[in-house]
């Protein structure tokens, strides 16, 4: 049935789209590593009824926290090898619990680095 289907014209296109639509929305951000180290970023203060804005702060949390998981890994003793953006952890889990520590300081270095970036908002 799904051979029959992509064999027409309209079909193979639409999956085509689909399937570039898809690939395309799961962009790498650059600046992603294991140092708990933010990249630079434009610098600007935020509009929260702006929806470009709300989609940056959106994005900054998701990278906030994926670099503190990176890091937090990183110190529990995880080798983390990065192929194509894509993150694989190998070798044994060594401390877990400085893992979990260092998750939440490098999340609260990298939150307080961003409200110094953006504005006064943060409760500064």
């Amino acid at each position: 049935m799904v051979t029959r289907v992509l064999r027409r014209p309209v079909a193979r296109i639409l999956s085509i789209g689909l399937a570039t639509c898809s690939l395309s929305s799961c962009n790498r951000r650059d600046g992603l590593n294991f140092d708990c180290k933010w990249t630079a970023d434009t610098e600007f203060e935020i509009a929260l009824q702006e929806e470009a804005h709300v989609r940056h702060l959106v994005d900054d949390i998701g990278v906030t926290e994926e670099l503190a998981v990176r890091y937090g890994d990183r110190v529990a003793g995880w080798r983390l090898v990065d192929t194509f953006g894509i993150v694989s952890r190998h070798g044994g889990l060594k401390d877990r619990d400085a893992g979990r520590l260092a998750q939440q300081r490098c999340t609260a270095t990298l939150l307080e680095h961003w409200c110094d970036a953006r504005s006064d908002r943060c409760g500064h």
